[in-house]
């Protein structure tokens, strides 16, 4: 199986000649690397908030540098913009991270 059978598509829905995009998951690309730091900074500090902000802020550079870049992304995207993002590790595609934008949880 590759791994266009294992991803979501987008579709296209036409109503009343408005296309609707739908939530889709796809690889990342290196112009989502800004809203994946965003979610993982702001999921973090909301997650761990008896740990100071600034040790988050300091994991940044490591997180864009070093972590994402051994890892296979994907982003959750809805309507162009980045809700999330799932990181496998290779070769047995272990799920390493799972993070969702505070303001798309619970719904």
């Amino acid at each position: 199986m590759n791994h266009s059978e294992l991803m979501y598509n987008p579709h296209t829905i036409h109503s009343d000649d408005t296309a609707l995009k739908m939530t889709v998951i796809r690889p990342a690309q290196a112009q989502d690397i800004p809203a994946m730091l965003q979610i993982w900074l702001d999921s973090s500090l909301l997650a761990h908030d008896f740990i100071p902000a600034d040790y988050w802020q300091s994991q940044l550079t490591p997180m864009q540098q070093t972590y994402l870049p051994l890892a296979e992304n994907y982003v959750i995207e809805d309507n162009n913009a980045v809700m999330g993002f799932a990181s496998l590790l290779r070769p047995d595609a272990f799920l390493a991270t799972l993070f969702v934008a505070p303001e798309q949880q619970g719904y």
